[in-house]
């Protein structure tokens, strides 16, 4: 989203929690434990649908009475005194992608409660789908739009836009690309993703954690959320609000409360995607941008497997001129296609995502 980024991936990595191996093997040396885990190690890369392999031995002739396999909290198997080794397979079929902490809890002889953590990364086993953008019409842009949201609702046009003293959320005549209406941010913030659930728009900033719910028809604010990170993009399904950080997270949202759900990443068969940025939800899919790329990505909403990656370099071409990055994605219900743009963009193209 911003023109200087401080996200890795590592991030993703330090949420689930997990010890290094350099660390467990010193807890237990300091503890004098009496068994080692050959399986998995530590920050394991696997695919969905690969069975996972776990064995844990026992020495010194420890004899454990009880031995609990959590998978991110969930119990997934237990066996009681433990002598010699513990071994399970997880069926990982059903496993959303990403990063899955592994859990195990030891009950020692004496009843000394042990825990053992490591983390698990999950890659899909989907190739998603190669698509590009066919453009089927062009319209003006403003290029004092810096866009962040873009969205169509009942007929009308409305984009969120960035920078700080020129934030605005605003409907727009789409065969003009004229302001017909808005309402400014306070100069001190910087506007994000926006997206319109019963009558109510919402409307993310990126640092100041604060989003903003408007009555579409006046622009009357009605309320106000504070979320913990930075907001980006926004959509939502008809039930929840969903969100991207600039991480590879996509975060499901309560609208009335706007209380975390759930939460998917967003994988590959071969790579994790961050700076998942503007988002829009059509027909049961996310699709999404990532800042300073020129494609766009179809998630699974469910797993955050990508489903198709869409080549938007014909558009960049003919539309960006001057402007920024690619950056705003709408689908229209009474042309049934799609809309997209970029920040500060002189034009704005209705376009189909077609097979090469």
């Amino acid at each position: 989203m911003k023109r200087i980024l401080l996200v890795t991936c590592l991030l993703s990595i330090l949420v689930v929690g997990c010890n290094d191996d350099t660390t467990t093997s010193k807890n237990r040396k300091l503890d004098n434990l009496n068994y080692r885990v050959t399986s998995p190690t530590n920050n394991s890369k696997m695919v969905c649908g690969e069975p996972l392999l776990i064995k844990l031995i026992v020495e010194n002739e420890e004899v454990f009475q009880s031995i609990e396999l959590r998978l991110n909290d969930s119990i997934i198997a237990h066996e009681k005194n433990v002598a010699t080794e513990f071994s399970a397979t997880i069926d990982t079929k059903n496993l959303r992608v990403g990063f899955h902490n592994l859990q195990f809890v030891l009950t020692t002889s004496s009843g000394k409660e042990l825990v053992d953590n490591r983390s698990i990364i999950f890659f899909s086993d989907i190739l998603p789908d190669m698509q590009v953008v066919k453009i089927i019409k062009e319209y003006p842009h403003l290029t004092t739009n810096y866009t962040q949201g873009l969205e169509f609702y009942k007929g009308k046009l409305f984009e969120g836009t960035g920078q700080k003293g020129q934030s605005m959320l605003a409907e727009i005549n789409v065969q003009t690309g004229a302001i017909v209406r808005k309402v400014k941010l306070p100069d001190y913030m910087f506007g994000e993703g926006i997206t319109i659930l019963d009558d109510e728009v919402y409307q993310l900033t990126w640092e100041d954690r604060v989003c903003f719910v408007y009555d579409v028809h006046t622009f009357e604010k009605k309320r106000e959320y504070k979320y913990f990170g930075e907001g980006w993009g926004l959509a939502n399904d008809g039930t929840h609000l969903i969100m991207s950080n600039g991480t590879s997270e996509i975060v499901f949202r309560d609208p009335q409360t706007f209380e975390k759900i759930r939460s998917i990443y967003v994988f590959g068969s071969t790579q994790e995607y961050v700076f998942i940025n503007e988002l829009e939800y059509h027909d049961g899919a996310i699709y999404a941008n990532v800042y300073q790329e020129n494609f766009i990505l179809k998630i699974d909403p469910s797993s955050g497997k990508v489903l198709a990656k869409i080549d938007c370099m014909e558009a960049v071409q003919r539309g960006k001129e001057m402007g920024d990055v690619l950056n705003g994605i709408a689908f229209s219900p009474n042309t049934q296609n799609f809309f997209i743009t970029g920040k500060n963009w002189p034009k704005m193209f209705e376009v189909q995502f077609v097979e090469p």
